[in-house]
């Protein structure tokens, strides 16, 4: 039987967008935590083909800068649409796949991450 805790977690999860964001800061630790749980998860092939980088404070705005100047076609209205993302979150996470060419197809790891 499955644990009860396990089964009341499972069935209130939701999706969380960034319109309900307050922009309080998440504690690093609790980051650090749920980045050590995602990184527990199994893989094909034990490969583990991710990694995350974490932005907070200032390379968080660091980072909308750098998105800013690599897509210079974006407009006014896009770019503060963005920034109000960014200002109401407390971290920005992105996952990154490192390649194992050497033991999975391309096609699988991509499908693990």
């Amino acid at each position: 039987m499955l644990n009860p805790e396990v089964s009341r977690i499972i069935q209130s999860r939701m999706s969380v967008y960034p319109t309900l964001f307050t922009g309080e800061v998440i504690d690093k630790g609790v980051v650090e935590e749920l980045i050590q749980n995602a990184n527990s998860a199994p893989t094909h092939r034990l490969t583990q083909p991710w990694f995350f980088k974490v932005f907070g404070g200032s390379s968080k705005q660091g980072l909308i800068e750098e998105i800013f100047r690599l897509n210079p076609a974006y407009d006014d209205v896009k770019k503060e649409r963005l920034q109000h993302k960014f200002d109401k979150s407390s971290h920005i996470l992105c996952i990154v796949m490192k390649r194992h060419e050497d033991k999975v197809p391309e096609w699988e790891e991509i499908a693990a991450t």
